[in-house]
């Protein structure tokens, strides 16, 4: 909804009642109020003031109304995976594989700061956003694993999936490709961290494009064991300001930021 009606009574006596300085009520006892204010995305701060007939405050009244975008899914480590998950915080699912399930094309899933140990596939067109800054989320393998994302389409069609202010650590299991992109998708993956992947020797990618189009912006990788961006097959990748990280003297050949 973009507004929210306000409505109420007030029994102390005022000259006239105003919601966020618009007058809605003129004197007497019992003064009853209604009104529709518009809201914008976020927080929105509604003051209700009641004066006297020569302007003084006499009583006042805040409330504050969130409003969520519609197209937007919440993930929080205090979350319900039972929720609807329109909402952030104690309303937010605790899975980001909920989150998934629930979403539709060209949903947004922002997921709050926290550790989130799960192997995720995905088969829709939709973005999933991380907190900024200090504050990104960690998403860990659950099990060893060929792709702790997966990114892939069923039928006709494009799926295009954005990844964005998140970290994606392997550490504790054998994790083939942090994300793997299978034929006829698209990925952006930006301002993002993959690090520790690796399954065995000469085995372990941070970015696997097969048939795919993708690309990698303002991201770091370190501790990759064989290539962070691998674009085979016809693959499609554009990068932007990657920082690589190597294993330094001493490691196996294939180390390698970028290889087609």
């Amino acid at each position: 909804e973009n507004s929210v009606r306000v409505t109420g009574t007030m029994n102390t006596h005022f000259d006239s009642i105003e919601v966020n300085g618009l007058q809605v009520s003129i004197s007497g006892w019992s003064s009853s109020f209604g009104i529709t204010i518009p809201i914008v995305l976020g927080e929105n701060v509604i003051v209700v003031t009641g004066k006297s007939e020569n302007g003084t405050v006499i009583h006042e009244k805040t409330i504050t109304v969130f409003r969520y975008p519609s197209n937007y899914l919440y993930v929080d480590p205090n979350g319900d995976d039972a929720n609807a998950g329109n909402g952030p915080g104690v309303n937010a699912l605790r899975t980001i594989s909920a989150a998934v399930a629930k979403a539709v094309d060209g949903d947004v899933i922002n997921i709050a700061a926290g550790t989130y140990t799960e192997n995720l596939g995905i088969s829709k067109s939709i973005t999933l956003l991380g907190e900024s800054g200090s504050n990104r989320p960690i998403i860990k393998p659950r099990t060893d694993i060929n792709a702790l994302i997966y990114v892939t389409k069923y039928g006709w069609g494009t799926v295009s999936v954005e990844f964005e202010n998140l970290i994606l650590d392997g550490s504790g299991k054998n994790v083939v490709n942090a994300l793997r992109f299978y034929s006829g998708t698209v990925g952006s993956i930006k301002n993002c961290e993959i690090k520790n992947i690796r399954y065995q020797q000469f085995v372990g990618y941070g970015i696997y494009a097969y048939s795919a189009q993708v690309s990698v912006t303002d991201t770091v990788m370190q501790n990759i064991e064989s290539v962070g961006c691998y674009a085979n097959n016809s693959s499609s990748m554009t990068i932007k300001n990657l920082q690589y990280t190597g294993k330094g003297a001493g490691s196996n050949h294939w180390d390698f930021a970028v290889y087609t």
